[in-house]
């Protein structure tokens, strides 16, 4: 028997040596000085999880915490599954590498096992892993620290190559590689990103099915699909205490579908589907025009943020230009201005796939052939109009309509990672087909009716011409400016100057628009002229190339170097000094403060002295954007994009009103506010209720919507605002005892333990958030029946006497998804073994 030949695994290790080198140069702040990246989203996700973080140092993984919207299970914040095999697999790849440089190389690395699964030769495939992983829209994720975002994309390539090596024949090994990927995909927790990944493989899934009606092996597809299926159904069950709690918790969640039927102003709620509003989920739709910025990145100005910030050159080069003091002035404030006029109210960047991937892609149409090009093509297309959201309604309207769980997800925008996947994918077997075929350009295409020359002169001309005529003239491609954008800033500068007059403001801005629009054309003609350099280039190496005047390994180290290039300079724009800072040494179980030197401010101090049970309200913070508040108290504010239902209704309907009774039953002990001096100050509340009460008498109301509308004016103190379908669990009436007493006498998130006792039975009321898919009450060590009380609070009835009353949170979903993930891990296991097994015979066999 032959020695295994490790030599032949070398040029991989290499691949992978390039891979990470690439990712640790570009992140070289990280690497080499020992920086952090800083990320808005992860400032606010550590608030949010500081009750959480506590308790995971002292080895405990709570599943509820206190510290955001009055209280929220930690589903959708950080939850470990232990019986999720996977998971191990998937923190050994984020602890080998720093964050992020490891979602940089995990994408590389993804995308590259999809191309030795395609067949493609090294350099097409170093070129097209570069491509996808230096994607515009993966570092502009990175940058705002939607990671959990970028590191479900990054498995994307990986789940294709199961799919497509299963539908190739290759049953076994297909099946595993796509359970493997799958289930990490869905471990990385993003389920918007595995929802768009699973419409590629549907539409592969019908090319595939076309290709076997043709070539009549239908019950070839058939197996492969069968296979497929189990694989998935595996992959979902390693990963079910994961889903099991995210689809039970969805349910109570602004996601799914609302108890009430009118607004807070009394107006009728149109026709509930279940989903998120359609104005919010299609706010951050990609308007058809800005479908160019895959090709010229600027098409719209890039992001939101002042010109002089991200075009620091171009903007100093424009103001340079002007010789009068009035009009250099003019042209200084023109670079204040934000870059995007795009149809979003903002953006962080545009999503550019590469202007040579753009034109290789092109080129592949013409090049390749069989189910994948189609697929490539159809996911493409169908990625970039699902993307248009509100500007394509009808299809729009379709999937919100058949497709479930389609209107779950906001930002369709961000359907456009599938067009970020498939450009590279056709892109690479083109540059595949032309290395290793050096005579292809003077060939007959039998896919369609034009010769290989003459393709390559089109897809040079669509791309490169493109982007030549928008350089001649941006102007006649795009509008320079949003729709009514001086008026919205007039208002917008109202609020912030309120001793400036609107007309005053109006003639400001109307007379420096014209440098705004002057300084955003020079922005779209500097990125339009890159693009048609990067194009030309890229068409210079294949053709000669073609002529045999270079070799081989120098057209696609060319090419991956120019895509290097081009893409990577682009991603250096959403990185700024400010987007680093050094490591903080930190003690052993500490928990970082990463709200820097403002907090905890003076009021904050404050407020801490006090160790009781209660709630804080920061005034100086918006309700839905407040996760420093969180960090350092038990808020009735916090940051997420899918809290509690109910929640948001008490936020629209009365704590953004300012109703005093709401906060008092909410326990809200403290309010900050800004005092004299413009510092937050620390205002004690005198009306605030405690962990719990029993209150005088209860009045029943027809519905939701009545007992919302009911916490207007009431005295939660005295009454209990309850939905008639609980009568059953209620007394005729209530005997009250002026005399009663219930107190907290212990505290964990997930256990809450109360004394009481009162001379007549009685109706407690309880500051806590009503969760019924989870939460259980017992009275003496015995369950009982809880209820809602006043639209989002707990009640219970207590009997008369001296008890103990506890609150467990004990989520079915958790612990029974617990146990299913972990028999599927083991069939999960023995399926990787049995594989190997059968692998390492053959092998065997063929050298014997």
């Amino acid at each position: 028997m032959k020695e295994l030949n490790l030599k032949q695994y070398l040029p991989h290790a290499a691949i992978l040596l390039i891979f990470y080198l690439l990712a640790a140069v570009f992140f070289k702040d990280v690497t080499f000085k020992g920086m952090n990246l800083v990320q808005g989203d992860v400032v606010h996700y550590r608030g949010m999880a500081r009750e959480l973080m506590e308790h995971r140092n002292k080895g405990e993984n709570i599943l509820w915490t206190e510290t955001a919207f009055g209280g929220m299970p930690t589903y959708q914040i950080h939850v470990d599954f232990p019986s999720n095999i996977v998971g191990y697999v998937d923190k050994l790849t984020t602890k080998l590498l720093p964050h992020p440089i490891y979602n940089v190389f995990l994408s590389m690395l993804g995308f590259y096992i999809l191309m030795m699964v395609l067949g493609v030769n090294r350099y097409a495939a170093i070129f097209g892993s570069i491509a996808f992983a230096f994607s515009s829209y993966f570092f502009i994720l990175l940058e705002a620290g939607h990671n959990s975002k970028a590191h479900a994309i990054a498995y994307f390539a990986p789940v294709l190559a199961g799919v497509i090596m299963t539908y190739r024949g290759k049953l076994l090994a297909g099946m595993s590689l796509s359970a493997l990927f799958i289930a990490l995909e869905i471990k990385s927790n993003h389920l918007q990103m595995a929802y768009y990944l699973f419409i590629l493989v549907l539409v592969l899934a019908v090319c595939y099915f076309i290709e076997a009606v043709r070539d009549k092996k239908i019950l070839d597809f058939v197996k492969a699909s069968g296979g497929l299926a189990l694989a998935a159904l595996l992959a979902v069950g390693v990963n079910a205490g994961l889903l099991m709690t995210t689809l039970d918790y969805s349910k109570y969640t602004i996601r799914g579908k609302s108890d009430l039927t009118i607004n807070p102003d009394g107006t009728k709620k149109p026709d509930d589907t279940g989903g998120l509003d359609a104005e919010y989920a299609l706010a951050w739709s990609y308007g058809k025009g800005e479908t160019m910025t895959l090709l010229i990145p600027n098409f719209k100005g890039g992001s939101s943020v002042p010109m002089q910030m991200e075009h620091k050159g171009a903007v100093e080069k424009y103001i340079d230009g002007a010789d009068d003091p009035g009009e250099k002035q003019k042209r200084e404030a023109a670079g204040n201005m934000g870059g995007y006029f795009g149809p979003v109210s903002f953006t962080s960047g545009p999503v550019y796939v590469g202007a040579i991937v753009v034109f290789l892609f092109v080129l592949g149409i013409f090049l390749t052939e069989g189910a994948l090009k189609w697929a490539m093509i159809a996911g493409a297309l169908l990625s970039i109009m699902l993307a248009w959201g509100r500007h394509f309604m009808g299809l729009t309207e379709f999937f919100l309509e058949y497709f479930p769980a389609y209107n779950k997800f906001r930002a369709v925008s961000s359907m456009l990672v599938v067009a970020e996947l498939v450009t590279p994918i056709l892109a690479a077997l083109a540059l595949d087909r032309l290395m290793k075929e050096p005579d292809v350009l003077r060939q007959k295409l039998t896919s369609v009716p034009v010769n290989a020359m003459k393709a390559f002169y089109i897809s040079l001309a669509v791309t490169g011409g493109i982007s030549l005529l928008v350089w001649l003239s941006p102007s006649s491609f795009t509008d320079l400016s949003k729709e009514n954008e001086v008026e919205d800033m007039v208002a917008q500068y109202s609020r912030y100057y309120p001793d400036k007059k609107p007309e005053e403001l109006m003639g400001y801005f109307t007379s420096i628009w014209p440098n705004v629009e002057e300084l955003r054309e020079n922005i779209v003609k500097s990125d339009a002229g890159r693009s048609f350099i990067f194009i030309i280039l890229a068409g210079a190496l294949i053709f000669f190339y073609s002529r045999k005047k270079i070799p081989g390994y120098a057209v696609g180290v060319g090419i991956a170097l120019l895509t290097l290039v081009d893409m990577g300079a682009v991603n250096m724009r959403y990185f700024r000094e400010t987007s680093f800072e050094k490591k903080k040494p930190m003690k052993e179980g500490e928990i970082e403060n990463v709200f820097g030197p403002e907090r905890p401010h003076a009021a904050d101090l404050q407020i801490m002295q006090d160790t009781g049970h209660y709630r804080v309200f920061n005034q100086m913070a918006r309700l839905d954007q407040d996760a420093a508040t969180c960090f350092f108290h038990n808020s009735l504010s916090g940051y997420h994009g899918a809290k509690l239902k109910r929640y948001q209704d008490v936020i629209d309907f009365h704590l953004a009103r300012g109703n005093r009774w709401v906060f008092n039953m909410l326990n809200t002990k403290y309010f900050i506010m800004q005092g004299q001096t413009g510092e937050p100050e620390a205002i004690a509340n005198p009306e605030f209720l405690g962990p719990a009460w029993f209150v005088d008498e209860y009045k029943l109301v027809a519905n939701p919507d009545s007992e919302i509308l009911a916490l207007r004016e009431f005295q939660p103190a005295i009454t209990a605002i309850i939905d008639q379908k609980y009568k059953a669990s209620l007394p005729a009436s209530i005997t009250p005892d002026s005399m009663a007493g219930i107190r907290l006498v212990s505290y964990h998130p997930e256990r809450l333990v109360y004394q009481t006792r009162s001379s007549q039975d009685g109706l407690a009321v309880f500051s806590e958030i009503y969760y019924p898919s989870g939460w259980n009450a017992y009275i003496d060590g015995k369950p009982v029946e809880y209820f809602c009380v006043n639209y989002i609070l707990r009640g219970l009835m207590i009997p008369k006497g001296e008890h103990k009353v506890e609150w467990k949170f004990e989520p079915e979903s958790y612990h029974l998804g617990e146990n299913i993930s972990m028999i599927s891990s083991v069939l999960m296991l023995l399926m990787f073994g049995g594989v190997g097994f059968l692998a390492w015979r053959k092998r065997a066999a063929n050298q014997s």
